[in-house]
């Protein structure tokens, strides 16, 4: 008896590692940031799981009242500044003024290739860490259909992009935040497909004047593989960051 229950558990610890290694061969999911580069991919930074930093910080509160203004607790740059991953976030802003074929006048796109892999959590932290360094930055939420930086932020929905390139507005005043150095301009509420209005001209003109009055534009934008908006979006900027999420972003998103 004692010997076919050691062989039992030997023969079941055996074909549960056989299992885990099968799946691992198997599975195009990221694991580790060297996956991205050994696939031909440019790296710019790696931003550290938080949950377990707010959780013990903020007691698992979702959001903190700063100056009048019920604010994420996820804006870790903005709370806490000294920490490992503010210091990330600053990490991929100097790597994105880095890049050659940025000019002085930067207007990088943030998106994803699916939903919940933190695009609008790194748009959001990208841009305070942009505005701490004395950089007048506007941060615009073009995801007009699923959009959450204005409660990150604690602005108001509307009026916003949506409401001026629609043609319901003729002018739009982005609006200062808690941040110094920081304007936002939210989504708005979109009554019709955004995409039709994306690359329209009033778009074009948009961005060429907010270009010229600030030194930093980060345009939060839906995922890629969900609509086209972001892939109408991208030629009209200099720079395109690819969120990607460890252990759940399949390699093969990346390639469509």
């Amino acid at each position: 008896l004692r010997q076919n229950l050691l062989l039992g558990i030997l023969l079941g610890l055996g074909i549960g590692v056989a299992l885990a290694f099968g799946r691992k061969a198997v599975s195009k999911r990221i694991q580790q940031p060297h996956e991205l580069e050994a696939n031909g991919y440019n790296l710019i930074g790696v931003i550290p799981a938080m949950d377990k930093v707010l959780a013990t910080r903020f007691k698992g509160k979702e959001e903190i009242v700063v100056n009048g203004k019920a604010l994420s607790t996820r804006l870790v740059t903005l709370h806490d500044p000294w920490s490992p991953i503010s210091e990330s976030y600053r990490l991929v802003r100097t790597n994105i003024r880095g890049v050659d074929t940025l000019s002085s006048k930067e207007v990088v796109l943030v998106t994803s290739p699916e939903m919940s892999d933190g695009k609008t959590l790194t748009a959001v932290n990208l841009a305070i860490a942009s505005a701490q360094l004395g950089r007048r930055t506007l941060l615009i939420d073009a995801d007009m259909r699923r959009p959450s930086m204005h409660r990150m932020l604690g602005i108001d929905l509307s009026p916003g992009l949506i409401d001026l390139i629609s043609g319901e507005l003729h002018s739009l005043q982005p609006i200062q935040t808690v941040v110094k150095d920081l304007w936002a301009v939210p989504a708005g509420k979109a009554t019709l497909p955004p995409a039709e209005f994306i690359g329209s001209e009033v778009m074009v003109e948009f961005l060429e004047h907010v270009r010229a009055m600030y030194d930093v534009v980060i345009i939060d934008s839906p995922p890629v593989l969900a609509v086209t908006d972001s892939v109408l979006l991208a030629p009209l900027c200099d720079a395109t960051i690819l969120v990607v999420s460890a252990h759940r972003t399949d390699m093969r998103a990346l390639e469509v």
